[in-house]
Order: structure tokens, then sequence, then C-alpha cells
């Protein structure tokens, strides 16, 4: 009853893995690497900063989309209070008017014709050469008047503030947006200084190693979404993609190593009576050295140990940029499938490789 209940746990943890961490660990690998290759396209070929470059960039985007977002934000609530605004001075200068055009009728007898202002300074002037008794009317009302006629100004003052701010939004906004859809270069975000830089263009490559701008704009945004989406992307995306490459190789390796044991498996129904159930040895250990085989000759390979690939490189990361992910991870899932052979075949390769002369002497003297 214990070794049926151990078999069941067995294969609840075996399905896991397989089912749900294998492709997902799958996944991971693959997005990177396709976003550090589309990287280094973008950045310029082989370029190792492409990384930290397509990052910062990221950066800027990000915060180009905040401040497009609150200026946004600012502008809708300012246009509400400039309405706002406008029917306070409509509103203020009436009552203003009226007051002014009442003391000044008062005053001459006749409607005014001069400016709402200059007709305020005249009836002050008129009101100032009167000597009017205690508790007169007409000083009252001039004062009713100044202060109608102030409410007015500052209505006007707050008005004007507000159009201002409004300019100034609109003039971040269309910057902003400028550079967000590349009519001008991202400014660096540690060097806002470099204005100069911003007016010039930036369609097209700038050299001939080098990815256009747009290609790096959507590289950013793509890095952006994913390193939000994806657990530990940004951390992985700044890996050595030989390191990347290295460890999916090895996970190509543990999937045909698993093919080959499901292969294998699918043609015996069941375990013969007596014998221990070899589920975990199929897909646990197998696996396991399907991934240590697959992992040894990415190394080997990219190394330039091996005739079946093009001229050895002069550094890790040329190798690695000569046989693509794909063509490294098939070695893998190769390995995999035949794990026993791929070590062996490693074994002969490490025995070429470090021969020693006493080998050579000990078969020429069993010779003779």
């Amino acid at each position: 009853m214990d070794l049926s209940w151990m078999r069941i746990a067995n294969r609840v943890l075996l399905g896991f893995v397989w089912f749900i961490l294998v492709p997902a660990i799958f996944a991971f690998f693959y997005t990177v690497i396709e976003t550090q290759s589309a990287a280094r396209v973008a950045v310029g070929a082989n370029s190792r900063l492409a990384p930290f470059t397509i990052s910062r960039l990221a950066d800027r985007l990000n915060a180009l989309e905040a401040e497009i977002e609150t200026t946004s934000q600012e502008l809708t609530a300012l246009d509400e209070k400039i309405r706002a605004a406008k029917v306070r001075v409509d509103e203020a200068k009436q009552k203003s008017t009226a007051a002014v055009n009442s003391v000044w009728i008062t005053f001459r007898n006749v409607q005014p014709t001069c400016e709402l202002e200059q007709c305020l300074a005249d009836i002050v002037t008129d009101n100032d050469q009167h000597d009017w008794a205690e508790g007169a009317e007409i000083p009252k009302r001039v004062a009713a008047a100044q202060q109608l006629y102030d409410a007015y100004r500052n209505a006007q003052f707050v008005r004007d503030d507000l159009v201002d701010r409004n300019g100034h939004a609109e003039t971040a906004l269309a910057a902003a947006k400028a550079e967000y859809n590349g009519s001008k270069p991202p400014a660096p975000s540690d060097q806002a200084d470099q204005a100069d830089q911003a007016d010039q263009p930036v369609t097209g490559p700038v050299g001939a190693d080098e990815g256009s701008t747009e290609d790096q704009k959507a590289v950013a945004l793509s890095f952006n979404k994913q390193r939000h989406a994806i657990p530990l992307f940004e951390f992985a995306f700044f890996l050595p993609s030989g390191v990347i490459v290295a460890s999916f190789t090895g996970l190509m390796g543990a999937i045909g190593a698993a093919v080959y044991s499901l292969y294998v498996e699918l043609g015996m129904l069941a375990a013969p009576k007596g014998e221990p159930d070899r589920t975990w040895m199929a897909f646990g250990v197998r696996p396991l050295l399907g991934a240590l085989a697959g992992f040894t000759v990415f190394f080997v390979i990219s190394a330039g140990a091996s005739f079946l690939i093009q001229p050895q490189a002069t550094e890790a990361t040329q190798a690695v940029n000569q046989l693509s992910p794909p063509a490294l991870a098939s070695l893998g899932l190769f390995a995999g499938l035949a794990s026993e052979n791929a070590l062996k075949w490693l074994v002969e390769k490490a025995n070429s490789f470090f021969k020693s002369s006493d080998d050579g002497d000990g078969a020429a003297a069993t010779g003779a």
C-alpha cells in the first residue's frame, strides 16, 4: 500500500514538472533569447551592451508614458478650471459694468462710451472732487463699483494663469509625445542638459552596423511588457547570452531524454512483476542526465571542438552568435535523445584532447 502511494506521488510530482514547470521554463528561456537577439540586432551586430542600451531606453519610455499620462490628466483638469474661470470672469464683468454704468449715469446723466477701467477712473475722480455729506449714497456706490472691478480683475488673473499653465502643459505634452513617437531622440535620463541633441533626426540607421531607433523602441516596449509580466525576466535579460543559451540547451537535453524515455516506456505496457517502478528513473534521472549532456555539448560545440560546426570563433560570444540558439537547442535535444552516445562522444573527445605521449609509447611497446 505504501509503495502504491509512493508511485502515485512520483507520478503527480513528475506530471507537475513536465506539464507545468518545464513548459514555463522553456517559454522563459526562449523569450529571453529572442529579446536579447532582437536587442543586438536593433542596437548593433554582436553588441554586448545591447541589453543595457535597451533597458535605458525602456526606462526613458516608461518615464515618457508616465509624463504623457500625467500631463493629459492635468490638461483635462485645467480645461474644466478654465471653463469655470471664464464663467466667473463674465459674471464679474457684468456686475462691475453695471455698477460703474449706474454711477456714471448718476454723475453725468448719459450712457458711458469709454472702456470699463477708464470709466471707473473717471467716476472715482468725480467722486473725489465732491464734498459729500457723511453717509452719502454716491461714495458707497463708487466703493462698491471699485470692489466689483477688483473682483473682476482677480477673476481675469486666475483665468489668465490657468490659460498660461494650460499652454505650458500642452507644450510639455507635445514634446513628450514627439520624443516618444521618435520625432526627436529620447533624452538620456541622467543627462537632461543635453538639449542640443533633441532636434536631431532619428529616422533610419545611424551607421552600417547600427539598427534604427524605431527598432530599438520596439524592442524596448516589448522589454517593458515582459519585465512587468514575467518574473526574473529583467535579471535574465542582463545575463550573458552564452549563459542563457547554455541553460536552454541543457533544458532541451532534458526534454530529449524525456522523449526517449517516453518512447521506451510506450513499448512496455507495464513493468514486469517484481521489478521496481521505473517512472522516476525514466522521467527524473534520465532527463537530468540528458540536461547535463546537452549543457556539456553546448560548450564543446561553441568552443569549436567539433568539425560539425562552422570555423572556430575567436570568442565564445561570437561562437554563440555563429550557431543560432535554435541550432544549439537542437544539439541539446539530440544530446538528450542519445545521452549515452553523447557522453561517449564527449569522453572520446576528452581522451583525444588529453592524450599523452605515454599512451603512444605504451602502445608501441605492446606492439613490439
